[in-house]
């Protein structure tokens, strides 16, 4: 499997809108992945350029994992 390939699962699985999917792609992230994957996350929401189905994605992937400091430690 590809590094590339690798990436397009990760993030169609996180961006899904699927809860059981999204916890399965944030288990994939070492802990100083899931800071940077959050930031990420938080700015397709936040930022000009996203269309509304990404900010959609993007907020139910936070709305799982959980966007506040509480869950930095990897906790789903």
């Amino acid at each position: 499997m590809s590094d590339a390939y690798d990436l397009e699962v990760f993030w169609g699985m996180l961006l899904s809108q699927d809860a059981e999917r999204i916890c399965t792609a944030w288990g994939w992230l070492a802990q100083h992945e899931r800071a940077a994957i959050r930031a990420h996350l938080e700015r397709m929401i936040s930022e000009e350029g996203w269309l509304a189905p990404q900010r959609n994605s993007a907020r139910a992937a936070l709305d799982v994992i959980g966007a506040g400091p509480e869950n930095s430690s990897g906790a789903v």
